[in-house]
């Protein structure tokens, strides 16, 4: 799946999918944290994905709050929050570029890097959520959107994801 420019059934825990990345093999597990569940809230219901280098394993945690605990000093996690904008669902989410704290790696690399990686952070976030998904079928429709957060005008940027359902496939 190509990004674009936009204007500024049951699960059993740990869950286990292989995806396919780079030629290897990656297990993605999921943790729902109360008062979150597979089934709700949809308001302030908030992931936060992050992976492991060495393994490639990605870690989704579904909750009402971010996964602080979860965050390592590469900050090279996605956070995507449900939000409505004009009476309609829509995903927002944030990846940090540069600044905050972020002490190796270009801009311009990390920048790559995100965009590469995208498509299959969503389709982790898309199939933790599934049951979610299965429940809410018109949520699948729901817009996407990703902000490239930067000190660095070139790499500050909103990009559109397409719909979290064009992320069922893994």
């Amino acid at each position: 799946m190509k990004y674009r420019n936009a204007p500024i059934g049951h699960l059993n825990f740990p869950y286990r999918t292989p995806a396919l990345s780079s030629g290897y093999r990656r297990q993605v597990f999921i943790e729902f944290r109360a008062p979150a569940t597979a089934l709700e809230p949809l308001a302030d219901r908030k992931y936060t994905m992050t992976h492991s280098d060495e393994t490639g394993d990605l870690f989704v945690t579904i909750g009402t709050e971010y996964a602080e605990d979860q965050i390592n000093s590469l900050r090279d996690e996605v956070r995507l929050e449900w939000t409505v904008l004009k009476d309609m669902p829509l995903l927002y989410g944030e990846v940090l570029i540069d600044g905050q704290g972020i002490g190796s790696g270009s801009a311009q690399t990390r920048d790559a890097i995100f965009k590469r990686e995208m498509p299959l952070a969503l389709q982790a976030i898309y199939h933790a959520d599934q049951q979610f998904f299965f429940a809410n079928p018109e949520l699948r429709d729901t817009p996407v959107f990703i902000h490239f957060t930067s000190t660095q005008p070139l790499y500050n940027k909103l990009y559109n994801f397409g719909t979290i359902g064009e992320y069922d496939q893994l």
